[in-house]
């Protein structure tokens, strides 16, 4: 009977074990590649803003993946030529991501460090905590003037996958950025507010970018 039982124990581990070991994240190496002439432009106000958007599709070279959530994409980005992200006047949002086969409109979201560089060279690294939204797997950030441009031709992105319903295949890839300012000569109580929203923003961004 005791031989029985200890059976039983190390039969439960093993299924342990191997559930466990499925369970683990995947990490994937991807290389993506983009033609900078071939970029789209459009701009909006809303609320008293003017965003002018700038993004590009990326080819994923290394064929479709298919993620879950916890796992990590390494993702390197190849362009044909460098590019200038310029200043903005109150704000710029830079989003990298992967874009999915089926378009899905649940809430996904990851975290993860972006170095971008020239001729080889790191000349900027940001750190997501943490971006959520719709339709695609993001990574991005925010930075303020004066010191809110950048040229590169290739970056580095490392995503976490943090919330993701279900396995879901990605075939391309997506670099947008949004510079940011006035439609219109703000009132005074909008200013204030959206000047305390900044600085509350770039103290979280302090707080946990590495």
């Amino acid at each position: 009977m005791k031989t029985q039982t200890l059976l039983k124990y190390l039969l439960v581990l093993v299924v342990l074990a191997l559930g466990v070991g499925q369970a683990q994240a995947n990490t994937f190496d991807i290389n993506l590649s983009g033609v900078v002439s071939n970029h789209y432009t459009q701009s909006f106000d809303d609320s008293g803003f003017h965003f002018d958007v700038w993004g590009l599709t990326l080819s994923l070279d290394s064929g479709p993946i298919a993620v879950s959530q916890g796992d990590e994409i390494d993702a390197t980005v190849t362009l044909d030529q460098a590019m200038t992200i310029p200043v903005s006047l109150l704000l710029t949002i830079v989003d990298f991501g992967l874009l999915p086969e089926t378009p899905f409109m649940t809430d996904e979201g990851g975290h993860g460090l972006i170095h971008f560089k020239l001729a080889n060279v790191n000349v900027l690294t940001e750190y997501n905590v943490g971006e959520y939204t719709s339709g695609w797997i993001p990574n991005g950030f925010y930075f303020y003037p004066p010191d809110n441009t950048v040229t590169f031709d290739s970056f580095k992105s490392y995503i976490t996958i943090d919330e993701l319903t279900g396995p879901i295949t990605f075939n391309a890839g997506l670099l947008r950025y949004y510079l940011i300012s006035y439609s219109s000569v703000p009132e005074p109580a909008t200013m204030l507010l959206l000047g305390l929203g900044l600085v509350g923003l770039a103290g979280a961004r302090r707080k946990f970018k590495k």
